[in-house]
């Protein structure tokens, strides 16, 4: 994934840290999405790539970063996840001030000797212990891989074995779950896309699972003819 993202343009590159399949891979999937007119991926972040002609790489990223993926995919979990268990969520990052500043400092102080966060480092330094102010970048990674091994194994086959979604490519899908662990690049996350999508799917876009929502067949209608 480093040698692909390194060789594309940034345009091209933003986008690929955050899909699961490549052009081919979709093609072979969802076989009819070749007679559709779809705009190129890249039309979605087009407009902040112009509007920031000039600034250092990182800035353009971020800027985008604070127009699409903050809003439409951090923010929109922590909110959601949250209120769902009666907590009340700050990001102080996001303080107005705080943005402001952050906002004016150039990549050299964010990405330095070797190392994310640098300012943010050097500034705690002297306040908290190297274990934690030195302390690797971490996220949140869930154990997709153990889980499909284990515990879901049965139930991702199920999900994808049934007729429950009219996209995807029943021989392609199988190939995927067939394929000797190591041999397909994102295995487990592509596995897990696939199964998520026929999931939501099932529930939102099918008679039964509509039904549990007060949604009724004429709905359903309008919703495939659309």
């Amino acid at each position: 994934g480093y040698l692909i993202r390194g060789s594309q343009r940034l345009e091209d590159r933003y986008i690929g840290n955050a899909k699961m399949f490549s052009e081919g891979e979709k093609g072979r999937l969802v076989p009819w999405l070749a007679e559709m007119d779809l705009d190129p991926y890249q039309a979605i972040t087009a407009p902040y790539f112009a509007a920031t002609t000039g600034l250092d790489p990182v800035a353009r990223l971020q800027t985008i970063d604070a127009h699409t993926w903050l809003p439409g995919d951090i923010l929109m979990k922590a909110d959601k996840m949250s209120m769902a268990h009666s907590l009340e969520l700050r990001v102080p990052f996001l303080d107005l001030e705080v943005f402001s500043l952050a906002a004016t400092i150039p990549a050299h102080f964010k990405i330095a000797k070797n190392t994310t966060k640098y300012a943010l480092r050097q500034a705690m330094k002297a306040v908290l212990p190297p274990e934690v102010s030195e302390r690797p970048k971490l996220g949140f990674p869930i154990p997709i891989r153990h889980w499909l091994k284990t515990t879901m194994y049965d139930f991702v086959r199920d999900v994808l074995a049934k007729d429950n979604t009219p996209f995807f490519d029943a021989s392609s899908v199988q190939s995927l779950l067939t394929a000797p662990e190591g041999t397909v690049f994102n295995r487990d996350r592509k596995i897990w896309t696939l199964m998520i999508f026929a999931l939501w799917h099932e529930q939102y876009l099918t008679p039964s699972g509509c039904s549990d929502f007060g949604v009724t067949q004429e709905d359903m209608s309008h919703v495939t003819k659309t």
